[in-house]
């Protein structure tokens, strides 16, 4: 009971209501939440994950565990969340890509490290490369995306996963499954 009321508490002080379970580990999760909380602040912020038949097909073989949910406050749709395990040398890591109304990344995160090596991939500094990207861009690594020493790659892996996720959510709007 007392988990059940602190997790309540925490959805509340964040301004996050649980319309759909994010369905995450509780670290993970966490960091989804402080990102909504920088985002938009004073705002409740509600998610529906997005249930598309499509999100089986082609991506879905080069991305594991990928969902995507539909952020919206109580008057507008403010967003897009995008969840997805990337490869790097032996284990997954977890991502997450999050977008505004006019399809540009606006955050991302690696939300679960699982390497000794190559964790680097997990900062601000790096990823901030990311931000205001759109499909239309072209997050190719060695252009518009500076690698890191050490994390090749988990550095590879990530920027092929958010390039992927990126154009996938394009698509998803170019045929008004998102409207």
């Amino acid at each position: 009971m007392k988990k059940i009321l602190l997790a309540l508490s925490l959805c509340i002080t964040l301004g996050f209501v649980p319309e759909t379970e994010i369905n995450l580990p509780k670290n993970a999760k966490k960091k989804v939440l402080k990102s909504f909380d920088m985002l938009w602040p004073e705002e409740t912020i509600r998610v529906d994950l997005f249930s598309d038949d499509q999100m089986d097909g082609a991506i879905a073989k080069q991305l594991k565990r990928l969902q995507l949910y539909v952020i919206s406050t109580k008057e507008e749709r403010v967003g897009y969340l995008f969840l997805s395990a990337a490869p790097s040398r032996y284990n997954d890591f977890d991502l997450m890509v999050i977008y505004d109304t006019e399809m540009a990344i606006i955050d991302t995160k690696v939300l679960t490290y699982r390497e000794d090596w190559g964790g680097e991939i997990g900062s601000k500094r790096w990823l901030k490369q990311f931000l205001n990207k759109k499909a239309d861009d072209q997050i190719q690594l060695g252009r518009d995306i500076q690698g890191i020493s050490g994390a090749t790659i988990s550095v590879r892996s990530a920027t092929v996963a958010i390039k992927l996720m990126t154009d996938k959510l394009a698509l998803l709007q170019s045929q008004g499954l998102l409207n």
